[in-house]
């Protein structure tokens, strides 16, 4: 009986210090912001200070004597948007092939390939139906507002800094000025909507005051002036029509006509009663909230003879933002932005804010000198409850109940869950002696950070709640840039999300496209003309689905965009091996999208392929003349192909739609060859056949022409190597800012990171550089897209690595070893009952395997490929010792 692969891998894992252990020692420090919450784009453990919960997220900033909380919450949304009448597939053909559009051409043949929004009219001239979406904030995420800890005796204090513990996401500040001192604590609870800033101070000589503070909403002035008026030519552009003729005026979007509902928001209100006091925002109407949206920041304090007020709107309550600038003006940031002036974006709308009125609570606590002092903070809106005045105070009243402790212990708790959680999918780089304790302090931070990202605001959404958020989102303005909501063509999940076997966060995928499934439907039928299901490029905001909502027609066409979607819902059942939840959950949406572009396709067919039109390619040209620039698009023909043989697999497995299956196939194998140009080194891929691929800073950040790999899969380990040199050609030559993972899934850049856009290539000669690489990148070590599963297939010879029950397709837990002499131990566990192909980790030897259930021998097979695979049926929770002999 071989069982060396499980004992070598037992010895290794038992050696190693768990996640939860290694925890309870870290913490990370940043310096407080004295001026404002943050960058936005920032992302966690940046260099702002910043908490993350499930629900909410708070940025720690503001000067010694006001430290401040800022806070964000998962479904405090204006949600209004306008429900114009969209054009239609038939309007948009017609359009674009007019003899009036013959010498509209506005395509960005040089500098950037950002599109040109709206469609071409069938009388002449570009037409954007759907410009209220650019031009609008709404709908968007809301500021909650602020809780300030007033020390008025700190004033002039150095800056302080917060230490933020990394088993329970506490963070603590200690200021101190003279002999006085201040120590905070900022509890935000994992598993309430509250929020607990525990105070001890020494020697003060003014009283402590809490205080809850929010502005009156500047949502309005993206579009009015300080007096109210409407914008005529607003910054963002306001063009909704431009003729053919350039001697012709443009139409602006008139803002006037939306009057009776773009208007500006109520002010907040405060008010208090016995120990609690609050702020309560009420929304504008809209479709999901018929008598408006609505919250309340209610707070609680320790000290019951503490003197409670609220402040009525003025000026002067909260802490004022401002982004500093240096002596030539410029503004002094700390994150490179990708988008030029979002930061003078986020400035101006500072300057909204901190120009305005809002409204206040206070508390000011009676012992002066030394003491302590705590305030529990609940947020509750009507999208959780009708009663949530009542609601927020039980929430207080149950939190101090359990206590400040209780609360830490409950932190504890879930962070212990999530690091237990975490030793699956863990990767080991060097060996305990002799590793760098900055790999160490890289693992932990991803395990850390591992259970959101950022398309959902880097908390835990749930879109069938109405919650939503994106990592864009900022503190304490009222205009969000994209609505700060997910657009949905970056979701290149294999790697970090499923190879590693931390895959939660994506059920938000599944959960936002069911609840919206009916709504897609009937999208599907009133503007397409089509039978099946079609969601957009992205922000279906948290609101009542709608058909008709359409945040950007020209990116509605980037066709390959749905089934980017469905495919990271199809990734939930493949690498996890839920066949329940691939029979309730993904196929009756997959179903529905395989009719969709079944039948799309179908439009394009000239007795040979099967053409897409209109498909534009990624956020780049649009609609164009006879679609020089918006057909066949390779996005669209990678996507399409692979979501109708997803489709086709899983009907074939359920034994249903047998009568679909037939032409999902005839689709399938017919559609239109992939777009190339050819350059000194050779043939590589495009967008679209029209243009010449390039990319340069400010173009989205990843080239469709590398879909047949990154999405589709059709090129990978085992492709030909004319394929997998197709694949490195386009990236050598459009080097796009993620550029890195398709060299890897063709596997090549063994020894070294990939050069990207302005980044050389970096050689991987030691454990640091090589386990940022491992968490970017960690299909290096197990990529299974092929089918069969590869181990090590793209890493150094001298690193020793070892990696723990990560997933492969099929439902597999790999666990394996690796030193510089090679692969060392495999063991595979089944999460489902079907055939295992892997790669032979010792080619040119024999193997065995084993069942570690039974101890018994397994008989498999060869597939007689060129890199040599085994063959074998594995059973469903049975474990696999794979082993050289």
């Amino acid at each position: 009986m071989a069982l060396n692969s499980q004992k070598v891998l037992a010895d290794i894992f038992k050696k190693e210090t768990t996640y939860k252990d290694m925890a309870a020692k870290e913490t990370f420090i940043r310096k407080v912001n004295p001026t404002y919450p943050g960058d936005v784009f920032e992302r966690p453990m940046g260099k702002s200070s910043r908490i993350y919960t499930p629900k909410m997220k708070g940025s720690i900033w503001g000067e010694a004597e006001h430290i401040t909380l800022s806070m964000l919450k998962t479904d405090i949304y204006d949600r209004r948007y306008f429900r114009r009448k969209p054009i239609t597939l038939d309007e948009v053909m017609k359009g674009a092939f007019s003899e009036a559009n013959r010498d509209y051409d506005d395509m960005p043949l040089t500098g950037l390939t950002r599109p040109k929004y709206g469609v071409l009219l069938e009388t002449g001239g570009r037409f954007d139906a759907q410009a209220w979406s650019e031009l609008y904030p709404f709908p968007c995420q809301k500021a909650v507002g602020q809780v300030i800890v007033k020390a008025k005796d700190m004033e002039g204090a150095e800056q302080p800094d917060a230490i933020h513990e990394m088993n329970s996401g506490v963070a603590s500040v200690h200021v101190e000025k003279d002999s006085k001192e201040l120590d905070i604590k900022y509890l935000m609870s994992m598993k309430r909507n509250v929020v607990v800033v525990d105070t001890e101070y020494k020697n003060l000589e003014t009283p402590l005051q809490f205080r809850l503070y929010r502005h009156q909403d500047q949502g309005h002035r993206r579009y009015m002036d300080e007096n109210g008026n409407y914008i005529e030519k607003p910054e963002t552009g306001g063009v909704v029509y431009r003729p053919v003729s350039k001697k012709d005026p443009v139409k602006y979007y008139d803002y006037s006509a939306d009057s009776d509902f773009n208007k500006p928001f109520a002010p907040p209100a405060s008010g208090c009663d016995g120990r609690f006091f609050w702020i309560e925002q009420v929304f504008p109407v809209d479709r999901t909230f018929k008598d408006g949206f609505r919250y309340v920041m209610m707070g609680m304090v320790s000290d019951p003879d503490a003197e409670i007020s609220y402040q009525s709107l003025k000026k002067g309550l909260g802490t004022p933002q401002r982004i500093p600038r240096d002596a030539q003006g410029k503004l002094i940031f700390h994150f490179t932005i990708g988008h030029d002036g979002e930061m003078e974006k986020m400035e101006r709308a500072f300057s909204w804010v901190r120009n305005s009125p809002g409204v206040a609570g206070t508390a000011e606590i009676s012992t002066i000198g030394t003491g302590k002092a705590r305030i529990y903070v609940s947020v509750v809106t009507s999208n959780e409850t009708g009663d949530y005045f009542e609601e927020a105070k039980r929430q207080l009243l149950e939190a101090e109940k359990v206590g400040y402790k209780g609360l830490y212990e409950e932190n504890r708790s879930w962070y212990d869950e999530l690091y237990t959680r975490r030793e699956n999918g863990r990767i080991f780089v060097g060996s305990p002696q002799s590793r760098d304790e900055k790999v160490n302090n890289s693992l932990l931070k991803d395990a850390y950070l591992s259970w959101s990202y950022g398309h959902g605001g880097y908390c835990a959404p749930d879109p069938s709640r109405k919650e939503g958020g994106a990592g864009y989102a900022a503190f304490d303005i009222d205009t969000q840039s994209w609505h700060s909501l997910p657009c949905y063509n970056e979701l290149f999940t294999e790697g970090k999300w499923f190879v590693r076997n931390q895959y939660e966060i994506m059920y938000m995928w599944s959960q936002l496209v069911t609840y919206w499934k009916d709504a897609l439907k009937q999208k599907a039928k009133d503007i397409y003309g089509l039978p099946g299901l079609i969601m957009g490029h992205g922000y279906l905001p948290p609101a009542e689905p709608d058909p008709w909502y359409i945040e950007n027609q020209t990116l509605d066409f980037c066709m390959e965009v749905p089934g980017q979607v469905m495919k990271v819902i199809w990734n939930l059942w493949d690498y996890t091996g839920d066949e329940e939840f691939l029979k309730e959950t993904v196929y009756p949406v997959l179903r529905e999208l395989a009719i969709f572009y079944e039948a799309f396709a179908r439009r394009g067919y000239d007795g040979k392929y099967y053409h897409l039109l209109p498909t534009v390619e990624t956020e780049s040209y649009g609609i164009s003349y006879k679609l020089k620039y918006a057909q066949d698009t390779t996005g669209a023909i990678a996507v399409f192909r692979k979501t109708l043989n997803m489709a086709i697999e899983a009907a074939a497995m359920m034994n249903v739609d047998s009568e679909l299956i037939s032409a999902w196939k005839e689709v399938a194998d017919n559609l239109p060859p992939y777009p190339k140009f050819m350059v000194g080194t050779g043939e590589i891929l495009a967008g679209n056949p029209g243009a010449m691929p390039r990319w340069q800073a400010g173009d989205h950040e990843i080239n469709s022409a590398n879909y047949p790999a990154t999405l589709a899969d059709e090129i990978n380990l085992d492709s030909p190597d004319e394929e997998k040199d197709l694949i490195v050609r386009t990236c050598d030559t459009v080097r796009a800012a993620h550029n890195s993972n398709p060299y890897i899934l063709v596997g090549r850049f063994a020894e070294y990171v990939p050069c990207s856009y302005n980044m050389p290539s970096i050689k991987i000669d030691d454990n640091r550089i090589l386990t940022d690489e491992l968490l970017e990148n960690p299909e290096r070590i197990l990529n299974s897209r092929s089918g069969r599963i590869h181990i090590f297939p793209v890493v150094p010879e001298w690193c020793t690595i070892s990696f723990k029950n990560m997933l492969a397709r099929g439902g597999f837990e790999i666990s394996a070893a690796k030193d510089a002499e090679g692969i060392k131990a495999v063991t595979i566990t089944a999460r489902r009952s079907l055939e295992c192909r892997i790669v032979n980790p010792w080619q040119g030897s024999k193997v065995a395997v084993t069942d570690t259930n039974t101890g018994k021998a397994v008989p498999f097979s060869l597939d007689g490929k060129c890199r040599e695979g085994i063959v074998f049926k594995a059973e469903k929770e049975h474990s696999y010792s794979i082993d050289k002999v």
